[in-house]
This record gives structure tokens, sequence and C-alpha cells, in this order.
């Protein structure tokens, strides 16, 4: 058995990705979300791979889902990044013979079609890659199976990039879930939703638990008792009635704005803290930047 993983290729190059692709990309350029926040015809920018679930086998034409208001889903900030796994089989073994089956583990395949030169082709039905096809081919004594796939897990795609990899090349048993996978399988938005409210919980966590950790030092360094650090304490927390105005903010400038200037400014003005000349803006920069 011999095993081969190629070089990562840019899905982001036009020529990767074909003809639906490129009109998806080209359809972007009035898109809310590239407007707002990568600006007008940036069409690399908001580039979207098409995905087995979207591309219907039959007629090859795109399936794009549609939203309330919009011409077509969301698509990544970061172009995403593909990978191939080629592996050569002989004819008999029991991978062998399981390779000509549809998967169904941490993703679902479509029953297969069947190309001209004999290769089966499977595509994911359901589960959370951009990208997935799986070619299986038969000739004399052995199997060739070759897997493309590409996963976006947005700030995390380096943490999840070795299972996913060992997960695509060794084939879980049929109807369960490798060990680091939830125990329901996931689609592409449920997985970049958690991976950003991932992010965001980690910037969450800084904020909320930094003034905290470290109010009894620098209480030290500037002289001020327990009754100030109790006094700070309680003015840290009153700090949340900011979030009133930056709720009518958001309503008045658009919710997405509202929400992309909070998360910036909140860490930036948190980690201020470490240049306070004295106690009281200390506190005041953890009362702005905590809520």
């Amino acid at each position: 058995m011999r095993e081969k993983i190629a070089h990562d290729v840019d899905v982001n190059n036009p020529r990767n990705i074909g003809e639906p692709g490129r009109a998806i990309a080209q359809q972007g350029g009035s898109h809310q979300f590239e407007h707002r926040v990568f600006g007008p015809g940036n069409h690399d920018a908001t580039l979207k791979w098409v995905t087995g679930s979207n591309l219907d086998a039959c007629t090859g034409q795109v399936r794009v889902p549609e939203v309330a208001g919009h011409g077509h889903q969301y698509a990544p900030a970061v172009p995403v990044r593909q990978r191939t796994l080629t592996r050569t089989l002989r004819v008999g073994e029991p991978r062998a013979t399981e390779a000509l089956a549809p998967r169904d583990d941490i993703v679902a395949e479509a029953p297969p079609e069947t190309t001209p030169d004999g290769t089966v082709v499977f595509v994911q039905a359901e589960g959370p890659f951009e990208r997935w096809e799986r070619r299986v081919t038969i000739t004399g004594d052995s199997v060739q199976q070759t897997i493309v796939y590409a996963m976006d897990v947005p700030w995390f795609s380096w943490l999840y990039r070795w299972p996913v990899a060992r997960t695509v090349a060794h084939r879980p048993a049929s109807g369960t879930m490798p060990w680091w996978a939830p125990p329901d399988r996931l689609d592409t938005r449920t997985v970049r939703i958690l991976g950003l409210l991932a992010a965001a919980a980690m910037a969450s966590a800084f904020m909320n638990t930094l003034f905290t950790q470290t109010v009894a030092f620098a209480a030290d360094d500037f002289g001020v008792g327990n009754t100030g650090v109790g006094v700070a304490g309680s003015l840290v927390r009153v700090g949340i009635i900011i979030t009133v105005p930056l709720a009518v903010a958001g309503d008045r400038i658009g919710r997405l704005r509202a929400v992309l200037v909070a998360a910036w400014a909140a860490p930036v003005v948190t980690a201020l803290g470490a240049l306070a000349p004295n106690f009281g803006v200390l506190v005041a920069t953890q009362s702005v930047g905590r809520p």
C-alpha cells in the first residue's frame, strides 16, 4: 500500500476553480458583505469554493442557497486551501472493497457516479468540507483512490489540519465519528460559525479576566488599598452601561459595522491599561473595554 499527500493548492487561483466558481465570484460585486467589509469589487476576497453539496451531479449546475435580501450566501473572508490524498490498494483488500462504498462518518457521500473511463466519483452530500471529491479507479490488480478536500475553520484551521487529514486518510467505521469531532455531523456553515464564536470567546475571556487577575498587583504598584480595589471592581462592572449607546448605534450605522468596531476596539482599549500612568486611568480603560 502506497500513500502520497500532495502540496497545498491555493484555490483562490481561478484556474483551480472552474467556471461555476468564477461566476459566483463575479456575482459578489454587489454583495453587502463585500461592500461593508472588503470594499466594492473585491472578487478575490469574496471567492468561495463550490462544494459537492452545492453542485448538481446530474446537470453540473451550481445550486446557490438564497438568503432573504441577498443573491447568495456569505462567502468566507479567507481563501480556502485544498489538499490531495492519493492511496493505492490491492484488489481484494478490505479497504479496497470499502473504497467503492460511500463514506458515512465525518462526511456523508452521495451515491457515486461512474465516468466513461470507469472512474467511480463520490461527492459530499453532507459534511463540513468546502470541497470534497473522492475518485476511485481500478487498474488491473490495483485500486487507486484520490481524495481532494478543503475545510475552512476560521482562526483554527491549523489546529484541525492534522486530525482532519488523518481521518480522511484512515476511514472510520461507517456511522461513527472520530474522537475529536462532535457526535453530530457538522455542515460548512456550522463549522464557520463555531470557529468565529470560539475566536470571539477567546477575546471575551481575555477582556473579562484581565482586570480581576491583575488588579492586586496594580494596586500594590500604585499604592492603592483594599477599599480602592473594591471601588475599582464596582466601577469596572458598572461600565456595562456603555453597551446601551452601542446598541443604539448599531441600529443607526448598521449592526455589522457596530459589531466590527466593538470587536476591534474592546481588546485594544483593554490592552492600553498596560500603559496607564495611574490607577484611575487603569480602571477607566478596563471599564470601557471590558463590557
